[in-house]
């Protein structure tokens, strides 16, 4: 016979404020909008390859080095200064930053024009993640904390396939300059909206951690403590680079579409969003 146990009551702990749902909504938000922007260089790429003469190669370049390892060593260092400096603040610089990039980048008239802006933009957009779930973790009770980090990270796939479809439909009829500078725009006026959302308060230990001073030395002693004491963190990384390292060459499909198998831009843009969709 089953178990007859009454369900776990909720205490008063465990009840979510609204302030916590606003918060949620607006990270979420600000993920999608960086995933856009993350991925217009590989979404417009057969569009940049014909105007600005750029290789396959230089796409890549763009896509991966210009953009990740910037995004990489920047996001640990910010990481930790987001457990000591206002998360909200942070965001705030970092998104304004990446946008004012993101539309420098629809005047690019070389590889390097769009190199320099991409290295800013990585920048920018390795504030987001780490002050968002530092924030939603102490917003959220830890009973519904796996929930408010599904729903963030859920502005990848929209994300990604936003920006497929907004390629696709914008740049045939207004040019591929259009879509940065439109996004640039959106990012800007996002920056403004940020200042509505309050910055939850820190939970105890976090809040003493916070006083401690901010020093070069004090990040890589933090980061070298933070391996030592959980090794699984470290092959978090090494599994999170081999997922990205094997997931990379999609961002190639679309112009493959276009060079090799004949499609029109905005074909080939809305075939991969539906399946950009379709993926889990």
């Amino acid at each position: 016979m089953a178990d007859a146990r009454p369900p776990t009551p909720v205490t008063p702990t465990d009840a979510v404020p609204r302030s916590a749902w606003v918060l949620l909504g607006m990270m979420t938000a600000l993920n999608v909008l960086n995933f856009v922007d993350r991925q217009l260089i590989s979404s417009l790429a057969p569009l940049l390859i014909a105007d600005l003469g750029l290789s396959r190669s230089q796409i890549g370049l763009l896509v991966g080095f210009a953009f990740v390892v910037f995004y990489t060593l920047v996001g640990m260092v910010l990481g930790v200064a987001s457990d000591r400096w206002p998360r909200r603040t942070i965001i705030a610089w970092g998104l304004g930053l990446w946008s004012i990039m993101t539309a420098l980048s629809g005047a690019a008239r070389s590889f390097i024009h769009l190199a320099l802006p991409r290295v800013f933009v990585g920048v920018g957009e390795a504030t987001l993640t780490p002050a968002a779930l530092s924030m939603l973790g102490d917003a959220f009770p830890a009973r519904r904390l796996g929930f408010a980090t599904g729903v963030y990270y859920a502005g990848l796939p929209i994300g990604t396939a936003l920006s497929l479809g907004v390629a696709g439909w914008v740049a045939p009829r207004f040019g591929w300059r259009v879509c940065f500078y439109a996004f640039g725009l959106v990012g800007l006026a996002a920056v403004g909206l940020l200042a509505t959302v309050r910055e939850p308060a820190r939970r105890a230990v976090a809040a003493a951690h916070a006083t401690s001073a901010l020093s070069m030395r004090s990040i890589v002693r933090d980061l070298r403590v933070a391996l030592a004491e959980r090794p699984a963190l470290g092959l978090l990384m090494l599994g999170g680079a081999a997922l990205a390292y094997g997931s990379a060459s999609a961002l190639h499909g679309i112009t493959w579409l276009v060079q090799e198998r004949g499609f029109p831009f905005a074909t080939a843009a809305r075939r991969l969003r539906i399946h950009t969709d379709s993926c889990p």
